[in-house]
């Protein structure tokens, strides 16, 4: 839940206010130096526009928020390509937006490491981002914003701040030999 998030109150209440506004669709940009918190933002936002309960936060115990966690939602999609995700994949991911949603909700993709997209893949993306469709939340994450500026342009941006070593729970020389990363 939102609650367990425990660092970027700034960006938890930037999120909490995007989901009270009932967008019908969107591209968000999560940018900052740990790849896996930002995937955890990513995940929380996808529970919270498709948690069965959500009332203020959503409710980790769904359906829904459970296989969202576990990634085997039927509208979860993450593109996680270290190397940079290639064309076919995004034409996949263009294949499957135009069709209807799999569990009712809202369908969502997690496009991982989006400053080392193809230009071929970056182009197309760019198509389908500029008018998602009805029901279709991109989202976007970077270590930085080298992104495409024709992406960023048409992107949410929101900045994921690294955790301190008290948000992690940890000493000061724990943190410093793992660099502030929270899955390690």
């Amino acid at each position: 839940m939102f609650k367990d998030l425990n660092s970027n109150e700034k960006a938890l209440d930037f999120l909490k206010k995007e989901l009270n506004l009932k967008r019908e669709a969107g591209t968000y940009l999560f940018y900052g130096v740990d790849r896996d918190l930002l995937k955890k933002f990513a995940k929380a936002f996808a529970k919270s526009l498709n948690c069965i309960n959500y009332t203020d936060d959503f409710c980790g115990v769904c359906e829904s928020c459970i296989r969202i966690e576990s990634e085997t939602h039927g509208d979860l999609e993450i593109l996680d390509d270290i190397t940079g995700i290639k064309i076919e994949k995004i034409r996949e991911l263009v294949y499957r937006d135009s069709t209807t949603s799999y569990e009712g909700k809202k369908k969502v993709y997690i496009i991982r490491d989006v400053e080392r997209l193809r230009k071929e893949s970056a182009n197309a993306l760019l198509k389908l981002i500029e008018e998602p469709n009805s029901g279709s939340f991109f989202i976007l994450t970077s270590t930085g914003l080298n992104v495409l500026p024709t992406i960023k342009s048409r992107s949410i941006l929101l900045n994921i701040l690294q955790e301190s070593a008290e948000e992690i729970g940890v000493t000061q020389e724990e943190y410093r030999f793992f660099l502030g990363k929270s899955k390690r």
